[in-house]
């Protein structure tokens, strides 16, 4: 699913169009998946993606982590990677 792609070249944009961040695009995943994992974030262009997580509980997001079993194409267990959930939005930093 594909909501939107993070731009990385300088073209300028037409003012019509907002310029989305990549705490904008993990958000919006989170909120309309429930779960993405790092592996996930890294095709949309996000090369940092505990960085963006880091920003958004910064930000007053309540953000959970859950390392999982990751596959390869063939069927065997290549690593655990993060899985990320958005448990509750806080308004404000530190809580409700």
């Amino acid at each position: 699913m594909k909501l939107f792609k993070v731009l990385k070249n300088k073209q300028p944009l037409s003012p019509l169009l907002k310029k989305y961040t990549q705490a904008d695009l993990v958000l919006a995943l989170l909120q309309q998946k429930g779960t993405v994992t790092t592996e996930e974030l890294k095709k949309l262009g996000i090369d940092a993606p505990g960085a963006v997580i880091s920003k958004l509980r910064t930000d007053g997001f309540d953000i959970e982590t859950k390392l999982v079993k990751a596959k390869r194409k063939n069927g065997l267990v290549r690593r655990r990677i993060a899985e990320y959930s958005l448990a509750e939005y806080s308004s404000s930093k530190g809580g409700i």
